[in-house]
């Protein structure tokens, strides 16, 4: 049913947590702080929480937290809590009895080996109102968009070396990821975006202050279209 192994993906949670820069944390916060807008209801359901910087915020909203991540060694990372329940599993294989108000897949869409596959196993965990949160990259940003046209990618939607690293084997842009989910049978309520990105997270972090980084976190807002993150609220 899939080709990527639980093996791979402690080689990519590995290589993260060790590469992961403080820049990276910050933008999983800003994303966090981006999907509450849309948040449902009581109980949760996180698709690959990694180690879980996500997860801790999460806590604070809904009185039930459930995460299933396929790696053993970032499940590991994240800290036991009364109201979380840790599923270590294959999104594909996990089969759970229940259904969540709210399912929040960031950065999940472009790992996985069948989009189609998982976004229709998601649907056996919601209701009729509930809310599917996904985040992914944007094919769409401006540091892509400034990539092509200095023939560093031969397309925006290329995979570069960074998302290679990130074990990514796709990027969408907002067109890409609607037709996506609507051919699943989801229904589009609302998209954003978020950081207005002109060059690469290294150099993001080396050059601006804190103070800039905010503002270009809200020009993503304005500009979210050629937002370095996209975000799309479905249901079904």
């Amino acid at each position: 049913m899939t080709n990527t192994s639980s093996e791979d993906l402690d080689k990519f949670g590995k290589w993260y947590l060790e590469s992961q820069l403080d820049i990276d944390r910050l933008v999983i916060k800003k994303r966090y702080q981006e999907h509450k807008k849309y948040f449902f209801g009581n109980t949760c359901l996180e698709l690959g929480p990694a180690e879980g910087v996500m997860t801790e915020e999460l806590l604070n909203d809904f009185k039930e937290l459930t995460v299933i991540e396929g790696s053993k060694y970032l499940l590991d990372q994240i800290n036991e809590h009364e109201k979380l329940t840790k599923i270590y599993g294959l999104f594909e294989e996990v089969s759970l009895d229940k259904k969540f108000d709210t399912v929040i897949a960031d950065h999940i869409f472009e790992h996985v080996d069948e989009p189609k596959l998982l976004l229709n196993i998601v649907k056996n965990f919601m209701h009729e109102d509930s809310r599917l949160i996904i985040g992914v990259p944007n094919a769409d940003s401006f540091h892509r968009i400034l990539g092509e046209k200095l023939g560093m990618l031969k397309s925006r939607f290329d995979l570069n070396e960074r998302d290679h690293q990130h074990g990514h084997q796709r990027v969408f842009d907002i067109s890409s990821l609607k037709e996506l989910v609507e051919s699943c049978g989801f229904k589009t309520i609302a998209n954003g975006g978020l950081l207005f990105k002109p060059l690469s997270f290294k150099q993001l972090e080396d050059i601006f202050s804190v103070e800039q980084l905010d503002a270009l976190f809200e020009m993503g807002e304005i500009f979210h279209e050629n937002a370095a993150e996209l975000t799309l609220v479905v249901t079904i």
